[in-house]
């Protein structure tokens, strides 16, 4: 191998080693946290059934939950909504001239919403006749972890407007839930003439989730972030000691205010 050869493969064998520290080092950024901060919102959980069996299950002692349900209908309602309080951290991955932001985002959560079901005589106003009605609510307490991997583009002088999309997983467990019976009697005029609620133990389930997060971000004086957010994905509850539910539908709404570190 003569010398110009031998410096040509000294050259490329360099160039290779060099690009590959490079792709190295684009692919391994490191990791730092960025901001911390806090949310608040609704979340949003759409089962795929509902029925009195399912209130069934999730009561610990389900033979408590029988009434006398004959000549009443029956009223099905699969929308689960109610508040969501959570806490975060960001991760940001160091690449000082990407166009777009790599986050990982960690949080935990604590939620309350109440899965319900009612049966009832059909109320005519022009008889006016009397009414009774019994509803089974589920009133679910849940702590939540959540991480999501976000990717942003920045906007205007100094990135102060951001928009972003990602994808999510959380896990929650409920916890102190109860399953409430409530009955209610109107007259003919419509008033409510007794009302009563009876409260039972209800098991404990585990929530998991798989989201993809949407929203805005606005920072103001380079440290405080204001975001807008929504979430898109489905779910799944599995109750301890008995079924599995999937939930087609799993959303939420969030509105957070954060610090850059």
């Amino acid at each position: 191998m003569n010398k110009s050869m031998y410096g040509l493969v000294v050259i490329m064998l360099t160039a290779t080693t060099l690009s590959a520290q490079t792709e190295t080092t684009e692919k391994s950024p490191n990791w730092k946290f960025s901001s911390i901060g806090v949310n608040y919102g609704s979340v949003y959980d759409r089962y795929q059934e509902m029925s009195l069996d399912m209130m069934y299950d999730f009561t610990k002692n389900p033979a408590l939950l029988n009434r006398d349900l004959s000549g009443l209908y029956e009223n099905l309602y699969r929308e689960s909504s109610g508040v969501r309080f959570g806490l975060q951290t960001t991760l940001t991955a160091q690449r000082p001239n990407a166009t777009i932001g790599h986050e990982i985002r960690l949080g935990a959560s604590y939620s309350s919403r109440e899965p319900m079901i009612s049966y009832s005589d059909p109320f005519d106003i022009m008889q006016m006749e009397a009414r009774d009605e019994i509803i089974y609510c589920n009133v679910v307490n849940e702590i939540g972890l959540d991480g999501a991997y976000i990717l942003r583009k920045s906007f205007g002088k100094k990135g102060w407007f951001s928009a972003y999309t990602g994808a999510g997983i959380s896990l929650g467990g409920a916890f102190n839930s109860q399953l409430v019976v409530m009955e209610c009697s109107y007259d003919e005029t419509g008033l409510m003439v007794s009302d009563t609620d009876s409260f039972y133990d209800a098991k404990s389930s585990m929530f998991t989730r798989l989201q993809v997060p949407i929203g805005i971000q606005f920072t103001m004086l380079k440290k405080v972030n204001f975001n807008i957010e929504t979430a898109i994905g489905v779910g799944a509850q599995s109750v301890f000691g008995g079924r599995s539910y999937f939930m087609p539908v799993s959303t939420g709404f969030r509105l957070g205010l954060s610090y850059n570190l």
